[in-house]
């Protein structure tokens, strides 16, 4: 947290930032057809781009769970298994200085802890931001202000936040209900990231207090 505290304006510009239109403010139309204008954004979906209502429903139609067939059955796979690393630092396109993310990046998010292969955009004319920016642009908010391996989604933060609230639940009975969700047999428990975890909700919690507050800076 001593670390963090020194970038809390950092996060808070970025909170802010995905307030509005973020990387699209300069796009006028949908980037997939081109031709309607972009006003939707889905907040369950990676990255923040506008869509028209017809390519957000197109979009939509399909989004299975993944399941791989081994010849006998079923078996749970990541998307990282077969074979996707996500860009950071480019909307739609492909990063042609790609930085490699940690071999044991880990997201935390309302369904389980999951394994992900990450690509940072290392572009020096482009100004993509810090991994910090690049991760937070992508409504994943980082467990270390350095060289991050974790992250946890805002969508999760919100349930974990309202959770709280409504229902007293802990931060170490939530994030072990997570874990279950991704293995409840405990024979491949994911990653252990509780104290992360709780770092990241502090850290959350502080942030969200300031913006209610209307505050930026000291």
């Amino acid at each position: 947290l001593k670390a963090w505290k020194s970038h809390r304006d950092e996060y808070l510009d970025e909170l802010h930032r995905l307030e509005g239109r973020g990387d699209a403010a300069h796009l006028h139309s949908c980037p997939k057809c081109g031709v309607r204008p972009g006003k939707i954004r889905c907040e369950d979906c990676f990255g923040e781009e506008l869509l028209c209502e017809t390519c957000c429903v197109h979009t939509h139609q399909s989004n299975p769970l993944h399941v791989r067939w081994n010849g006998r059955s079923f078996e749970r796979c990541t998307l990282k298994q077969l074979g996707l690393r996500v860009q950071l630092g480019h909307v739609n396109s492909t990063c042609p200085c790609p930085r490699k993310g940690n071999v044991d990046f880990t997201i935390i998010h309302t369904n389980g802890v999951h394994s992900v292969a990450v690509d940072f955009c290392g572009c020096e004319d482009q100004n993509p931001g810090s991994m910090r920016q690049q991760l937070l642009r992508r409504r994943w908010f980082p467990g270390t202000v350095t060289e991050p391996q974790t992250c946890c989604t805002f969508a999760c933060l919100k349930q974990f936040h309202t959770l709280t609230l409504q229902s007293k639940v802990s931060g170490y009975d939530y994030y072990r209900a997570l874990e279950c969700l991704a293995d409840n047999t405990g024979i491949n428990p994911p990653p252990e990231r509780l104290k992360t975890f709780m770092r990241i909700v502090r850290q959350w919690r502080h942030l969200r207090m300031l913006k209610r507050a209307g505050i930026r800076y000291d």
